[in-house]
């Protein structure tokens, strides 16, 4: 009787391997690697409620005030085009604070771009990475109506943060890195590239124009 259990009981592992087997096949496609979604959703015109403006709801909206007052007064009496404000932001962040990036001290205390942009400019020895000026940028540019987004890429060992601006003059995102002072990057005349963009030219021989802080650079 023993024996005859013990002889099933191969049996019985073989056959519930075998139903494994013949499901994961029947649905192989269910496993199947699906991107969240795709360049050309990612890429298109903003519509009315994207999500990463509620990016500017999520903090105060006295700080969102005091914000748009201190842009008010940087941008007055400038080309009001976004792509005119992209470059006067960026590039006024970047004169303040691109001799001061390395390791920060943890603040806790900190709770909205604006609170953490005050607490870098009270003292010019407090460091900041790369994360810091993409996400006071992307507050700025909310808080003036500039359609932005930060994305963070990796490598091992590393990482990096950008941000993405929408320009209706051109219908496109177009990358900007205010770290390593890229403003704008373009293929010769042609309109500013995105990420995406940016990416696949990587590692070809041709010359792009940057668009640095008070320069264009070639």
């Amino acid at each position: 009787m023993n024996r005859s259990a013990n002889k099933r009981y191969p049996l019985f592992f073989f056959l519930i391997l075998t139903i494994l087997n013949i499901a994961v096949w029947l649905w192989k496609g269910y496993f199947d690697y699906r991107p969240f979604t795709s360049e050309r959703a990612l890429y298109a015109a903003p519509a009315d409620g994207a999500p990463w403006r509620q990016f500017l709801t999520d903090f105060p909206a006295a700080d969102e005030q005091a914000a748009t007052h201190f842009l008010d007064s940087l941008l007055k009496g400038e080309d009001t085009s976004r792509l005119a404000q992209i470059n006067i932001i960026g590039n006024y962040l970047q004169r303040q604070f691109s001799n001061r990036l390395g390791r920060p001290e943890i603040n806790e205390q900190l709770h909205s771009p604006w609170e953490m942009y005050n607490y870098f400019m009270a003292d010019s020895s407090r460091k900041l990475w790369c994360g810091h000026l993409a996400l006071v940028f992307n507050y700025f540019c909310l808080a003036r109506g500039i359609d932005s987004r930060m994305i963070e890429l990796f490598k091992p060992g590393d990482h990096h943060v950008v941000n993405e601006c929408f320009i209706p003059a051109y219908n496109k995102w177009v990358l900007v890195d205010i770290t390593y002072n890229q403003l704008q990057v373009s293929e010769g005349t042609a309109a500013p590239l995105n990420l995406a963009e940016f990416r696949r030219l990587a590692g070809k021989n041709i010359s792009l124009r940057v668009q640095q802080a008070d320069s264009f650079r070639t």
